[in-house]
């Protein structure tokens, strides 16, 4: 567990099962498709590959706030990404966990990382370059691995189709633009 002021991340397990589908209603854009049989454990399974790091947020009370997530640690560079609820947005609680998984990549003797945010999300936006990431260039649909995924399982590909139109879900917003930052290590220890 690690701790910073008042949050700490913990490894997540099973157990936080409920609380992460919790979030992804909340926050998620692919929330509508959740309720579909077996969408829930497509996600989770994926979520809980081995090569991530998957982390919860809680305040030290252990209240649940959200998620964050190395990756790919076996990059040098692995991209990250963090959600939290809603209510505890705008808190400082993001800037806390990323602090956290900062000195978590130092210990897995990782270079810096990598963080794709949404063009629309302001508050990453404020957070990354608090961190005093760069801007290193632009991606289209973050979720294109996952569509991709999709389209090569016919299992699945026919019921996330079905789902989708189902419950008029925007696929384009799948693939909305993000802007990419990179973070060096070396230059965010004053900051730890």
């Amino acid at each position: 567990m690690f701790y910073e002021n008042d949050v700490h991340i913990r490894n997540m397990n099973a157990s936080d099962y409920d609380n992460y589908f919790i979030l992804q209603e909340e926050v998620s854009i692919t929330s509508k498709l959740l309720d579909y049989p077996g969408m829930k454990e497509y996600s989770w399974n994926d979520l809980m590959q081995e090569n991530r790091m998957n982390f919860v947020i809680e305040t030290n009370q252990n209240e649940f706030c959200g998620y964050c997530a190395i990756k790919d640690i076996r990059e040098d560079k692995p991209e990250i990404e963090m959600e939290l609820l809603k209510r505890y947005q705008g808190r400082g609680i993001g800037y806390q966990a990323l602090k956290m998984m900062i000195k978590i990549g130092i210990d897995e003797n990782k270079s810096g990382f990598v963080s794709v945010v949404a063009t629309d999300n302001e508050a990453s936006h404020k957070l990354m370059k608090k961190l005093n990431g760069v801007e290193v260039g632009t991606r289209e649909g973050s979720f294109a691995s996952f569509m991709e995924k999709i389209r090569e399982d016919d299992d699945i590909k026919e019921i996330f189709f079905k789902v989708a139109s189902k419950y008029d879900v925007d696929i384009d917003g799948f693939n909305k633009n993000y802007i990419v930052y990179e973070f060096e290590f070396e230059k965010l220890i004053g900051l730890l």
